[in-house]
């Protein structure tokens, strides 16, 4: 049986243990969200387990954390920052953002997923036709800075 708190140290305290294990899930995730900071997918898994744990909430299902943070993911109020990497912004403020910022985003999550995708190939064990593909890659992304960068500028 789950315990209902009296003594509250964030909104999230009053009323978190009468939920199920999903919805507490994305409270936790939302409390986390709430510094409009980046978190990674993994920050995020282990605030929702630590700050589960010091509420006296029961240890969460596999299903329910990654259901939980998966709906909050896809809140519109949360941006993809990278790969595996989001934030909360301000909804009304996003639709502020300029064609030139959406695109300068666009080119840095292309950075972000070709170094993800870069990261994959073993440099020391690397055959020459990976090799040549990782210089491709590396040109890609030195282009997709320059252009992101051109984007922003004056």
């Amino acid at each position: 049986m789950m315990k209902i708190y009296y003594e509250t140290t964030s909104p999230v305290d009053d009323y978190i243990s009468l939920k199920k294990p999903t919805a507490q899930v994305k409270l936790l995730a939302l409390e986390k969200l709430e510094d409009m900071e980046a978190h990674s997918r993994q920050e995020l898994i282990q605030y929702i387990k630590t700050r589960g744990k010091e509420l006296g909430l029961e240890e969460f299902s596999y299903g329910a954390l990654t259901g939980g943070l998966q709906s909050v993911l896809n809140m519109p109020e949360c941006e993809k920052l990278g790969v595996g990497t989001y934030r909360l912004v301000d909804v009304d403020k996003k639709n502020d953002i300029s064609l030139l910022e959406q695109a300068s985003n666009i080119c840095e999550n292309a950075i972000s997923d070709i170094q993800n995708i870069a990261r994959k190939i073993d440099y020391i064990t690397a055959s020459d036709a990976e090799l040549k593909d990782l210089q491709k890659l590396k040109n890609c992304v030195v282009e997709l800075e320059s252009i992101a960068q051109q984007l922003l500028s004056d």
